[in-house]
């Protein structure tokens, strides 16, 4: 018998489904007037499918009387049954999983956060082991309580501030000494590519390229 973990009704979702409409059909039976029983009736009496017979159906092995002025006629037995329901609930898990994902697996001792049912705040916790049933962890609050709860409702820890501080200022020291190391590079070659002018050549300037720079020849005013 495999259980669902605590606060997570949705792992039983069919169970869990069947008691809201039977609840629903109470309601309705209570608010009209009528005898809840016929409700209940009409449930058991209604098919699963248009290929599926109704669940008191498959119970019994006949049809129901439901107390309308009708004569059913008795249908054959179909003895697969029990494939036409694997085929539906293949069906029904095709349309679930199109927008459904498993999360990353969690190791012991990790540090996560866990959302308490009652405030709906993340507490930080500590990762105990992996519980037998699928998607459930054991897990440590930082009251020292080990409780079991599903992989939605735990979260990997954030990383810790100091170290991202570190692990940018080791970045920044990085590119620092590789922007310094560029910078001395270009201050060793610079005065190789330059060409200086000699003593005789005053008014000449060449450029880096070899071209003579000729000065501008202004008014003397």
């Amino acid at each position: 018998h495999i259980t669902s973990s605590p606060h997570y009704p949705r792992s039983n979702r069919f169970i869990e489904s069947q008691v809201k409409i039977i609840k629903r059909t109470l309601a309705k039976a209570r608010i009209s007037g009528t005898d809840p029983n016929k409700a209940l009736l009409s449930l058991r009496a209604t098919p699963v499918d248009h290929n599926l017979p109704s669940p008191g159906e498959l119970f019994l092995g006949r049809q129901l009387s439901d107390g309308l002025p009708r004569k059913l006629p008795r249908q054959p037995y179909h003895e697969n049954i029990r494939e036409q329901i694997h085929k539906r609930q293949e069906q029904q898990k095709l349309y679930h999983d199109k927008n459904a994902h498993l999360l990353p697996p969690l190791s012991a001792g990790e540090q996560v956060r866990v959302q308490n049912p009652t405030t709906k705040k993340w507490e930080p916790s500590i990762v105990m082991s992996q519980a037998s049933s699928p998607r459930s962890y054991q897990v440590t609050t930082a009251a020292g309580n080990e409780v079991r709860r599903n992989r939605r409702h735990i979260r990997p820890a954030p990383q810790p501030p100091e170290a991202e501080n570190s692990q940018s200022l080791s970045d920044d020291s990085a590119v620092n000494a590789t922007e310094g190391d560029r910078s001395t590079s270009t201050t060793m070659l610079s005065p190789q590519a330059v060409e200086l002018p000699s003593e005789g050549s005053e008014s000449r300037v060449h450029t880096r390229s070899g071209r003579t720079s000729k000065a501008p020849q202004r008014l003397d005013l």
